[in-house]
């Protein structure tokens, strides 16, 4: 659904399932979330690991470059700031 209201919108859609953001990436990204680091990290995936008790981005980033699948999708990022999406209605608030 995501997908859909961003068709037409500027922000550049990153397929990272497909492929998998480098480091130097995650870090920008990370720098541009809108919302708490932790939340980029889907923590009940069967391929999660145990949430660690302090959490920072070097922390998020290790987990996230590790294990990519488990990364909190959909992400819509203008190069200024990103967004988690979810539910998609978000998307609309962020275009």
């Amino acid at each position: 659904m995501t997908l859909e209201i961003t068709k037409s919108a500027s922000p550049e859609i990153i397929l990272y399932k497909k492929d998998h953001l480098s480091r130097k990436q995650l870090t920008a990204l990370v720098n541009r979330l809108q919302d708490p680091i932790e939340t980029l990290v889907r923590w009940k995936d069967a391929n999660a690991p145990k949430k660690p008790d302090i959490i920072d981005m070097g922390v998020i980033i290790d987990i996230l470059i590790s294990n990519p699948e488990i990364m909190e999708r959909p992400i819509i990022d203008d190069g200024e700031r990103a967004q988690i999406c979810r539910p998609p209605e978000i998307a609309l608030s962020f275009l």
